[in-house]
C-alpha cells in the first residue's frame, strides 16, 4: 500500500512504500514504463484491426495515460476508456468474447475494434473518427448532416464542444 507523503516539485510525489521506504513516483515515468510494457500487445492488436499502433498509443495516452485501471467520471473504463454500453455493443457487433474492460488485452481489442468501426463509418477520416470516439458517433453524424459543406476540421472546430476539440487536437498532435 502506498501512502502519499507530499508533493515534491511539479513532476512527482514522494510516497512511502509498503516496506516503509520512501519512493519517488513520477507520473510521466510511470506512464512511459506502462506504455513500453504494453507496446507489443498494442502493436499486435492494432495490427489485427488495421490500425497504426502510433494512433492507438495516442488515443490511450489521451484517454487514460496508459492506466489500465482508469475510470472516468462518466464510467468509461480501462486503457481506451470504453463506456459499458459501447463495450457490449462492440462485443456483439464484432463477435468478441465477453470480457473485463480492466483487462488490457480485452480493452485494447474492444477499443481497436471500435476505433476501426468509427474510421469505416466516417470514410477513414481521422478527425471525424476521433471526434466520434470522444463525443459519440450519433452526434458527429448529426453535425455532418447539419453542416455538409464544412470540412471535418472546420466541423469539429466550429461545432464540437471544447473538450472534444481539445481531445482531437491532442490525439492528432501526439499521433503525428
Amino acid at each position: 500500500m502506498w501512502k502519499r507523503v507530499g508533493l515534491v516539485g511539479l513532476c512527482g510525489l514522494l510516497v512511502v512504500g509498503s516496506a516503509g521506504g520512501l519512493v519517488w513516483w513520477n507520473k510521466e515515468r510511470a506512464e512511459a514504463q506502462r506504455a513500453e510494457e504494453l507496446g507489443p500487445m498494442i502493436d499486435r492488436i492494432a495490427g489485427e484491426h488495421g490500425l497504426d499502433p502510433s494512433l492507438v498509443r495516442a488515443v490511450i495516452d489521451a484517454e487514460s495515460g496508459f492506466d489500465p485501471r482508469a475510470v472516468s467520471n462518466l464510467g468509461a473504463r480501462g486503457l481506451m476508456q470504453i463506456m459499458p454500453n459501447t463495450h457490449l455493443e462492440v462485443e456483439r457487433v464484432h463477435g468478441i468474447t465477453r470480457g473485463d474492460l480492466f483487462d488490457p488485452e480485452h480493452n485494447l481489442t474492444v477499443g481497436c475494434a471500435y476505433l476501426r468501426q468509427l474510421l469505416d463509418r466516417f470514410d477513414q477520416d481521422l478527425t471525424l473518427a476521433l471526434a466520434a470516439y470522444h463525443m459519440g458517433p450519433t452526434r458527429v453524424a448529426r453535425l455532418r448532416r447539419r453542416h455538409p459543406r464544412l470540412s471535418p476540421t472546420e466541423l469539429v472546430k466550429q461545432h464540437a464542444g471544447p473538450a472534444t476539440r481539445a481531445y482531437v487536437t491532442t490525439v492528432l498532435a501526439d499521433y503525428r
